[in-house]
């Protein structure tokens, strides 16, 4: 019995001790009271901009006539580069908005590309289809790297969005829905019997799983990513003395109770 009892007095001191220390030490004036600190705000649901995201999107927006040019570029590439795997002779390489003769006058044109040789209707299929197959390859080759190999939170991960995946696509959406006579899909159309409405049509779609690939790599770039809210718990060990009436014996244990 008086070693059921010491045992208990000893546990309830030992788990009540700290709380006498801080009583202590709250009513001493020279010791100031331990203030608990302050939990910081939560954040609201939803998505947030990264610390700096906010001047990336500024900067890129504001870059966006050099980004055209960029694009321009890759266009004109994609004509010179099939063309001359075709065996055409490139004379005239012009990436840049100017002034052409085009036959029914001079016209304004965002970039030209002139081929000299026998250019029949095969290799002239596969000259209108280059830009489409470059924009493609940028596009695929920006999405693995953003995917695999640069970190969403490099500096370089912004450029290669931008200039790999959204003017690729801009690109890619004007070759297919531009409604000029000399637009390169409605000229591939008519070379390999094809109706514009269908190249349209699969076109688009494609457009559309870049679109997704697009918001998902921007997502990752420009926002913090969600965290779940972790479940309060608490946990707490209490000491228990009971005695038995019957035979008088008494009993001592702990008690545990907790929430999760």
């Amino acid at each position: 019995m008086r070693t059921a009892k010491a045992l208990f007095i000893i546990t309830a001191a030992f788990l009540a001790a700290p709380s006498i220390a801080l009583a202590e030490q709250a009513s001493d004036p020279e010791t100031p009271a331990s203030q608990p600190a302050k939990p910081e705000p939560a954040k609201k649901p939803g998505l947030h901009l990264k610390p700096n995201a906010k001047w990336h999107i500024l900067g890129h927006s504001l870059g966006a006539p050099v980004y055209l040019l960029f694009m321009t570029s890759v266009h004109e590439s994609g004509h010179a580069a099939i063309g001359a795997a075709a065996g055409l002779e490139v004379v005239s390489f012009k990436p840049y908005p100017h002034m052409e003769d085009l036959g029914g006058g001079r016209q304004f044109v965002w970039g030209s590309t002139m081929m000299r040789g026998e250019i029949t209707p095969k290799r002239e299929a596969w000259m209108l289809a280059g830009p489409s197959i470059l924009d493609f390859t940028m596009f695929a080759t920006s999405d693995l790297l953003l995917t695999y190999g640069v970190s969403s939170d490099s500096v370089a991960a912004p450029f290669i969005l931008t200039g790999g995946m959204i003017c690729p696509l801009v690109d890619f959406l004007w070759n297919v829905n531009g409604p000029s006579a000399t637009n390169d899909t409605t000229r591939l159309g008519k070379i390999i019997g094809m109706p514009k409405w269908s190249i349209m049509l699969i076109g688009d779609a494609l457009a559309a799983v870049a679109v997704w690939r697009i918001l998902h790599h921007g997502r990752n770039i420009f926002f913090e990513p969600e965290r779940s809210q972790p479940a309060k718990t608490s946990f707490m060990i209490m000491p228990t003395f009971g005695v038995d009436r019957e035979n008088g014996d008494s009993r001592i244990g702990l008690s545990a109770v907790g929430r999760f």
